[in-house]
């Protein structure tokens, strides 16, 4: 007698393999988009270019949206070194390229910064302006560099992170 082949069974482990697949699919899907959501940023960070136009006779500094994104003026910063708030863009209101802010006291030796408030309250520097920085000419950036930098001179100063941005 001749051995006798079940017909079914290919189509059978095709059946079994076809559903694993799909198995294996959804669980892997699941776990790398609930891993997304948590731990990449909810919300990204903007690109927006900002000008700056000092006045050394009125001590005045012109901050002004060059281009990019629009920009929700709720979560954007005018800082000093200190990082206290030194002018604010309209409350309330989408901040778009060519608007502008003036910042007054401004002193050759002063440093402002232009900061985006994520949703986690963490700080993004989007751009920033120093007298010695104006006058000189950049031999290379480094993009995507945090740095930390703390706040007033104390032992009780707190420490605020930055991931720097070059334009």
């Amino acid at each position: 007698m001749m051995g006798r082949r079940a017909g079914g069974t290919n189509a059978l482990h095709a059946m079994v393999m076809a559903a694993l697949v799909v198995a294996t699919a959804l669980v892997v899907g699941y776990v790398v988009f609930d891993l997304e959501a948590t731990v990449l940023p909810t919300d990204s960070r903007p690109e927006a270019s900002f000008r700056f136009a000092h006045d050394a006779s009125t001590e005045t500094l012109v901050v002004t949206h060059y281009g990019g994104d629009n920009l929700d003026a709720d979560r954007l910063r005018v800082v000093n070194q200190g990082f206290e708030s030194v002018a604010a863009f309209s409350v309330g209101s989408t901040v778009s390229a060519g608007e502008s802010v003036t910042v007054g006291g401004v002193d050759a030796d002063d440093t402002v910064y232009v900061l985006w408030v994520t949703g986690d309250g963490e700080y993004v520097v989007l751009a920033s302006w120093n007298a010695d920085a104006a006058a000189a000419t950049p031999a290379g950036t480094d993009s995507g560099t945090e740095r930390a930098w703390t706040a007033g001179g104390d032992s009780d100063a707190s420490t605020a992170t930055f991931l720097l941005r070059m334009e």
